[in-house]
C-alpha cells in the first residue's frame, strides 16, 4: 500500500514536470519528443538533475551549467500534480477513475497556464481534452459499475445543480457538452454586439476568445448538463472577483495586440471550476 503510493506520487510529479514542458513548448511550436533542455543556454539538462521536485530544491531553481533561474513554476507544477495524484489515489484507489480524472486535470491546468501565458486556448489541446472526456464517456456507457458519482458540493453550490444524478448518464453528458458550446456561443456574440455598439472593442473584435466555448464544451461532456451551471457559477465568480480586483489595483494586463486593457483570459476560471466540479 505505502509502495503504491510512493509510485503515484512519483508518477504524479513527473506529469507535473511533463506539463511544464507542454506549457512552455507548445505555444512556441517546439517538439515535445526532445528531452527537457535549458531555455538559457539550450544545454540539455541531465537525467539526475530532471528528478520531479528534488532536483529543483537540490539546484536552487537554476541550471547546473549556466545558472540561469527556472522560476518557481516547474516547482509548483509537480507539486501539484504530486498532491492530485495522492489525493485521487486515496479517495478511488488504482482505478480506471484515478487515470480518468488525472488526465482530466493534466490537460486542464496546461491549458490553463498556457491561456494565462499568452490569451490562447491552443485547439489541439482543447480536441484532446474532449477525446478524453468522450473516451471515458464509452467505458461508463458499457462499464457504469466503473463510474463514481460526484460527491455532493458545500450546501452554498448545491442548488447549482440542474438534477441530481447518481450513475453514469450518457445524455446528460452529451447535453452538457452541446448546451457548453452553444450557450457560451450565444454569450459571445450577444456581448460582442453589446461593446461593439458602446465603443469597448473594436469593430470585428469579440468580448472572448472562440476558445472558451469550445473548452467549456470539452467539460460538459465530462461534468454533465447537470453540474454545468455549478462550473460556470463557479468560473464566473472566481472571473469577477480577481477582475475586481486588478481594476483596484489598476493592474493593466494587456500582453498582446487586441487584448483589452484590465482584460483577464476566461480559460483558467473555467478550468478551476471544472477541476473542482470533476474532482468532486
Amino acid at each position: 500500500m505505502i509502495m503504491q503510493g510512493l509510485l503515484v506520487a512519483l508518477l504524479g510529479a513527473s506529469f507535473g514536470s511533463f506539463a511544464g514542458v507542454i506549457i512552455y513548448r507548445w505555444p512556441l511550436g517546439l517538439s515535445l519528443v526532445p528531452g527537457s533542455f535549458c531555455a538559457s543556454c539550450k544545454k540539455n539538462i541531465r537525467p539526475w538533475h530532471n528528478i520531479p521536485i528534488i532536483s529543483w530544491l537540490k539546484l536552487g531553481g537554476r541550471c547546473a551549467y549556466c545558472q540561469a533561474p527556472f522560476g518557481l513554476r516547474p516547482l509548483v507544477l509537480e507539486v501539484i500534480f504530486l498532491m492530485c495524484a495522492i489525493a485521487l489515489y486515496m479517495k478511488v484507489g488504482l482505478s480506471l477513475t484515478l487515470i480518468d480524472k488525472f488526465g482530466f486535470v493534466f490537460l486542464l491546468i496546461c491549458l490553463a497556464y498556457i491561456d494565462l501565458d499568452t490569451f490562447f486556448l491552443p485547439l489541439s489541446l482543447i480536441i484532446s481534452l474532449f477525446l478524453w472526456s468522450a473516451l471515458f464517456c464509452v467505458i461508463y456507457y458499457y462499464a457504469p459499475q466503473l463510474f463514481i458519482a460526484p460527491a455532493k458540493p458545500i450546501a452554498l453550490l448545491e442548488p447549482m445543480i440542474i438534477k441530481k444524478i447518481q450513475g453514469f448518464s450518457l445524455s446528460d453528458r452529451l447535453f452538457g457538452a452541446i448546451f457548453g458550446l452553444l450557450g457560451f456561443s450565444l454569450v459571445n456574440v450577444v456581448a460582442s454586439a453589446i461593446f461593439r455598439r458602446s465603443g469597448r472593442i473594436s469593430k470585428g473584435a469579440w468580448a472572448m476568445g472562440w476558445g472558451d466555448p469550445l473548452l467549456l464544451m470539452a467539460i460538459g461532456l465530462a461534468v454533465g448538463l447537470s453540474h454545468l451551471v455549478l462550473v460556470i457559477f463557479i468560473a464566473s465568480f472566481l472571473g469577477s472577483v480577481v477582475g475586481i480586483v486588478m481594476r483596484l489595483w489598476k493592474k493593466d494586463s494587456q500582453v498582446a495586440e487586441g487584448i483589452a486593457p484590465f482584460a483577464i483570459p476566461y480559460g483558467p476560471f473555467l478550468a478551476i471550476a471544472g477541476i473542482y466540479v470533476y474532482l468532486l
